[in-house]
């Protein structure tokens, strides 16, 4: 947290309202990605399939905007990614991608075996931690369930979050970094959203995540009822197979994370704060420009 501070605080004491030409090549992408934010509250449109409120106080990086964020930290964003959701007051950040395998069935929902689940994520993560030393990232380690797997049959929603910690590294549980998972699932693919945040406030902050998640609506026709075994695509996969997911989803997933292990979660939430500090004087400059 002394570091997002001091980010604040340098950032603050940069010229409030430099002009475009004025400013460096980092502060201007920061003022193209947050040109592009949508503030809460407002109705977000996600892959033109669904659609969530935004509430108050939070601030949504659509795609491109998203996209770009994710590379400037240093970890390359698919196709799959939709947007990038932060608090305006609090550590924590939710990404949002959606997948358009097919319909996935939920009728394992009651066989799902958690501790298989997890050996396949420790097994796939170490593979992952290979890739992660090429590219001189901290390795990560999976520090067990924070929520074991769990499925609303009525709204189609799975859950379940991990913790994880970097490799070697002593780490108070209280520290831990908490990946919370969802998938929100329809006709044609599922919402994939995820989570962010330390275990000291997972419990206080996975309230505010399940509020977001349970407003999720698929447009008309894309909902998980409206699937026709006739016509629509069917991916084969069922609800422990989807989040196995096999190498290259368990990679994707203990991915999101690597940069954060490394850097400290709260830079992510203290930059993306910076900049809308940033983004705001420049508004409010612009709106007493045009009040004058």
């Amino acid at each position: 947290m002394r570091l997002v501070l001091s980010l604040l605080l340098l950032m603050l004491a940069l010229p409030a309202f430099a002009q475009d030409a004025d400013l460096s090549e980092e502060e201007k992408f920061w003022n193209d990605v947050m040109s592009q934010a949508i503030y809460g509250p407002d109705t977000v449109t996600v892959n033109a399939v669904g659609e969530f409120e935004l509430p108050e106080g939070m601030i949504y990086l659509p795609k491109k905007a998203a996209v770009a964020f994710s590379e400037y930290m240093g970890n390359p964003a698919g196709d799959s990614l939709e947007g990038i959701i932060f608090s305006e007051d609090e550590d924590w950040a939710g990404y949002v991608e959606y997948y358009a395998e097919g319909y996935i069935s939920d009728d394992d929902a009651k066989e799902m075996d958690a501790d298989a689940i997890l050996k396949i994520y420790e097994d796939g993560n170490k593979e992952a931690n290979k890739e992660r030393v090429k590219m001189g990232t901290a390795e990560i380690e999976i520090a067990g369930w924070a929520a074991k797997p769990q499925y609303n049959a009525e709204q189609h929603i799975l859950v379940w979050a991990m913790n994880i910690k970097e490799k070697g590294v002593e780490t108070a549980a209280e520290d831990l970094i908490i990946n919370y998972n969802t998938y929100v699932l329809g006709r044609s693919g599922y919402f994939d959203m995820t989570f962010v945040t330390d275990a000291s406030v997972f419990e206080a902050q996975k309230p505010i995540a399940d509020n977001i998640i349970s407003n999720i609506k698929f447009v008309s026709g894309e909902d998980y009822a409206s699937f026709d075994p006739e016509k629509d695509k069917d991916s084969g996969l069922g609800l422990t197979a989807l989040i196995a997911g096999g190498g290259a989803v368990v990679a994707k997933k203990v991915g999101l994370i690597a940069v954060i292990a490394k850097f400290g979660k709260v830079i992510i939430a203290g930059v993306i704060g910076v900049a809308a500090v940033i983004f705001k004087r420049k508004q409010k400059k612009k709106n007493s420009m045009y009040s004058e």
